[in-house]
C-alpha cells in the first residue's frame, strides 16, 4: 500500500461497533480453527459434522457482538 493510503486509514475513526465485530469474529474464527484442528489431529472424521460444529460458533459470534455492543453503548453514553 502507498504511504498516503495508510495514513488516511489511520485517521479513520474506529467505532465501538466495528471493534465489537472484529473481536467477536476473531474469537469465533479462532475457536472454530481450534476445534477443527483438534478433531483433525485426533483423527476424528468431521467433514459430515461441519454444520453441527459451525452453527454453535456462529451463534457464539452473534452473542459476543450483542454483548460488546451493549458494553460499548454504556461506555459511550453521555453522563447524566
Amino acid at each position: 500500500m502507498k504511504h498516503e493510503t495508510i495514513e488516511k486509514l489511520k485517521k479513520l475513526p474506529v467505532t465501538h461497533s466495528a471493534m465489537a465485530h472484529a473481536f467477536s469474529y476473531a474469537i469465533s474464527s479462532g475457536l472454530l480453527a481450534i476445534i477443527l484442528l483438534s478433531l483433525w489431529i485426533m483423527g476424528i472424521p468431521f467433514q459430515n459434522k461441519l454444520p453441527i460444529i459451525i452453527l454453535p460458533v456462529i451463534a457464539l459470534d452473534f452473542l459476543l457482538i450483542n454483548k460488546w455492543h451493549k458494553i460499548a453503548k454504556k461506555e459511550t453514553a453521555p453522563e447524566k
